[in-house]
C-alpha cells in the first residue's frame, strides 16, 4: 500500500495532529485528512523524515500562510468540491512510513496517495513555505 519512498508534492491520507493550534476556546486534536508532503529528508540509511502540511476547508485568517487548491485540482485528486487550503505555518513531521498513514477511501488497489499537485501549484506552495520558514513563522509537531 505504501509504494516506496515518500513523494514530495503528493497528497496523502494522514491522521493529522492539530495539537497546539487554538481555534476560539478549543484546541483541535487528531483528524484523518488529506495532507501534502512538503519535505522528505534522509536521516539514516533506512529512515526518512517527512513533513506534511494539512489541507483544510477552514479559510485561513492570514492568506500569507496558506495556498488555496483550485477546484479542478481537487476534482482530479478525488477530493470534495468545497474550497480548501494547504496550511503552511503548521506541520507534522514523522519517520516514513509511520503509523498514521491511511488508505484513501474507495481506491483500488489501496493507496495512501490521492495524487500529485500540479507543478505550478507546488511551486507556489514551496515558495510560500520557504518565506514562512525564513520568517520563523512555521510550527512543527514531531510525531
Amino acid at each position: 500500500m505504501i509504494g516506496g519512498p515518500p513523494k514530495i508534492g503528493w497528497v496523502i491520507r494522514y491522521v493529522y495532529d492539530w495539537s497546539g493550534v487554538e481555534i476560539g476556546e478549543s484546541v483541535r486534536a487528531e483528524k484523518e485528512r488529506p495532507a501534502v508532503i512538503v519535505l522528505a529528508v534522509s536521516r539514516r540509511e533506512t529512515a526518512i523524515l517527512v513533513r506534511v502540511a494539512p489541507i483544510t476547508h477552514r479559510p485561513p485568517g492570514d492568506m500569507s500562510r496558506a495556498v488555496e487548491i483550485p477546484l479542478l485540482t481537487k476534482m482530479r485528486l478525488g477530493l470534495d468540491g468545497e474550497r480548501s487550503w494547504i496550511v503552511l505555518d503548521h506541520a507534522n513531521e514523522f519517520l516514513w512510513p509511520g503509523p498514521d498513514l491511511r488508505p484513501v477511501p474507495g481506491r483500488e488497489p489501496p493507496s495512501i496517495y490521492y495524487g500529485p499537485l500540479p507543478p505550478g501549484l507546488f511551486d507556489r506552495v514551496r515558495a510560500k513555505l520557504l518565506a514562512l520558514l525564513r520568517a520563523g513563522r512555521v510550527r512543527g509537531l514531531i510525531r
